[in-house]
């Protein structure tokens, strides 16, 4: 007699209209590689003929972001690879914070070292080449005997937060998002034409600020 699967065990094997994932904590979820999403990635890929993919380091709500080897240079790189379609504004951004002369504060603001467009499957995708950062505040946080920093850390990490936000204040940007969304822009002063903005917020100062942080 030939044995009969039961309904459950075909129901268990045929294939689902669309594919189910078990999401990994700590990672971007998997229904974000769709067209207009995010670009798939593996291990040893290599992008614009030159950045050799090593490793993940992160990811953000319109982004990843990867190790790579730079095979011209022959140094590591962190390559941030948008969602399709999320065009060149931070590109733009970042390189006119680096422009007009040097400032101290310019050493805490990602540098572009190159940039170009990923063509996939699930569109065109701007991908910003920069210097690998250290480990994530959340980390080095995590990683403390006590969950806290000491107090010269904490010190040194708010003033280098003041110093950064004072900058882009000085060259007219504004780091903004609304409270209940994880977007975060950079936007260009020219486009706040309006000069009721200022009497709400406040105009940038034309000198950057000074700050005198206790030594003690």
């Amino acid at each position: 007699m030939t044995p009969v699967a039961s309904q459950s065990a075909i129901n268990a094997t045929a294939p689902a209209t669309e594919p189910r994932y078990d999401l990994l904590e700590g990672t971007e979820s998997a229904y974000a590689y769709r067209p207009g999403g995010l670009h798939p990635i593996d291990i040893g890929d290599i992008l614009a003929d030159r950045y050799s993919i090593v490793h993940k380091l992160g990811h953000g709500g319109w982004s990843t972001i990867w190790l790579a080897k730079d095979q011209q240079l022959q140094k590591y790189v962190a390559v941030k690879l948008g969602i399709a379609g999320s065009g060149s504004r931070e590109i733009e951004i970042l390189e006119q914070l680096h422009d007009g002369g040097f400032a101290p504060a310019q050493s805490l603001i990602p540098r572009v070292l190159d940039h170009f467009v990923v063509h996939g499957p699930n569109g065109e995708h701007n991908a910003i080449v920069m210097e690998p950062a250290m480990v994530s505040l959340f980390d080095a946080k995590d990683r403390s005997n006590i969950w806290l920093f000491r107090l010269p850390v904490a010190r040194a990490i708010a003033a280098q937060l003041v110093q950064a936000v004072a900058f882009l204040h000085h060259r007219e940007f504004v780091h903004g998002g609304k409270p209940s969304s994880s977007q975060t822009a950079l936007v260009l002063e020219a486009d706040i034409q309006n000069n009721s903005r200022y009497s709400a917020w406040q105009r940038p100062p034309s000198s950057p600020s000074q700050f005198r942080l206790p030594v003690s």
